[in-house]
């Protein structure tokens, strides 16, 4: 329990420290990236004979599915007299 305790007061101390750094925060990735790096290491684990590297994939796959899914709801529907200049 008292092992638990220390790491977790060290775990709020490390980000409570983080916070107050003077570090450039880097900034989130966008869902095209992720999906590129999920592809990347899909790609990369294919030819690995690894039970672990199976697991991955099966997961990358997963990822990439219901990312692109989450992105097709965030989409706006446009008409398509939006995409020709009005004749004003």
């Amino acid at each position: 329990m008292e092992a638990k305790e220390a790491q977790e007061g060290s775990a709020r101390s490390n980000q409570t420290s983080d916070a107050n750094s003077n570090d450039p925060v880097e900034p989130v990735p966008t869902r095209i990236e992720a999906l590129q790096a999920a592809l990347l290491l899909q790609k990369y684990t294919r030819d690995l004979d690894d039970p672990i590297a199976r697991k991955l994939e099966t997961m990358l796959s997963s990822f990439r599915r219901i990312t692109r899914t989450a992105g097709m709801r965030n989409m706006k529907e446009t008409k398509l007299i939006s995409y020709y200049p009005s004749k004003e």
